[in-house]
C-alpha cells in the first residue's frame, strides 16, 4: 500500500511538470521573469565599465613605462596615479604674467609646443594648485601653503625642461583675488603672489 501511494505520488508529481508549460501557454499562470533593464540602470552600468576601462588603460600606461608618469610619445605625459595628462614640454612660453598665462593654456592645441595628440583649444588649462602640489608628491597630497609634510620630488624625465623656480596656478588667494597661488617645483613651496608677476607656465588637460 505504502509503494503504491508513492507511486501515485511520483506520479501526480511528473503530471504537474509536463503540464507546466501548457498552463503557462494557456494563461493560466504568469512565469516570473527579470524586470526590463531602465535607460538608468544602463547609463549607470555604461559609467562603471568606462570607469573601469579608464583604470585599466592607466594601468597599462604604468606597467608600459615602469614608472608613475607614462610618455605618450606625442608631446604629453599621463601621471598614471591621476590621470591627468600634461604638456612634456613643462616651459613651453617663458615667464607669462596669471592672465597671460590662464589664455595661454586656454588656447593651447595640436601643432603648438611640440604636441601631435590631436587636442583642440578650449581642452588646456593651467593647473590648479592641488594638481600642482600632487605632481611632486608620491602619493598625490594636497597642502594649505608653505613647505609640503610629506617628501617632495622635483618632476623629472620623461618630462622636459622642468624649471626650478615658480609655476603659475590657476588657484585664485581668497584673501585677495588680485593674487594666485604658485608652487616652486624645486622644493615644493607655495605661496600667492600679485597677478601680474611673470611666472612659468605648466598647461594640463584631463583625458
Amino acid at each position: 500500500m505504502k509503494r503504491q501511494k508513492r507511486f501515485n505520488l511520483t506520479l501526480l508529481t511528473l503530471m504537474a511538470f509536463l503540464a507546466l508549460p501548457v498552463l503557462v501557454q494557456a494563461g493560466q499562470l504568469t512565469p516570473s521573469a527579470p524586470p526590463s533593464p531602465t535607460m538608468k540602470s544602463l547609463d549607470e552600468l555604461y559609467q562603471k565599465l568606462s570607469t573601469l576601462e579608464t583604470k585599466m588603460n592607466l594601468m597599462q600606461l604604468r606597467l608600459a613605462a615602469g614608472s608613475r608618469f607614462a610618455d605618450n610619445g606625442n608631446g604629453t605625459v599621463t601621471d598614471t596615479s591621476t590621470g591627468l595628462i600634461w604638456l612634456k614640454n613643462s616651459n613651453p612660453c617663458g615667464f607669462k604674467n596669471w592672465n597671460d598665462a590662464m589664455a595661454y593654456c586656454a588656447n593651447l592645441a595640436s601643432g603648438q609646443a611640440g604636441l601631435t595628440d590631436g587636442s583642440v583649444a578650449g581642452q588646456w588649462r593651467l593647473p590648479t594648485k592641488e594638481e600642482l602640489e600632487g605632481i611632486g608628491t608620491n602619493p598625490p597630497v594636497t597642502w594649505d601653503s608653505g613647505f609640503p609634510s610629506v617628501t617632495w620630488t622635483m618632476p623629472g624625465a620623461p618630462f622636459t625642461n622642468v624649471q626650478t623656480n615658480q609655476y603659475w596656478s590657476s588657484t585664485e588667494y581668497a584673501g585677495d583675488t588680485t593674487h594666485a597661488w604658485l608652487v616652486i617645483m624645486y622644493n615644493g613651496y607655495v605661496f600667492h603672489n600679485p597677478k601680474p608677476t611673470g611666472f612659468y607656465v605648466w598647461p594640463v588637460r584631463n583625458q
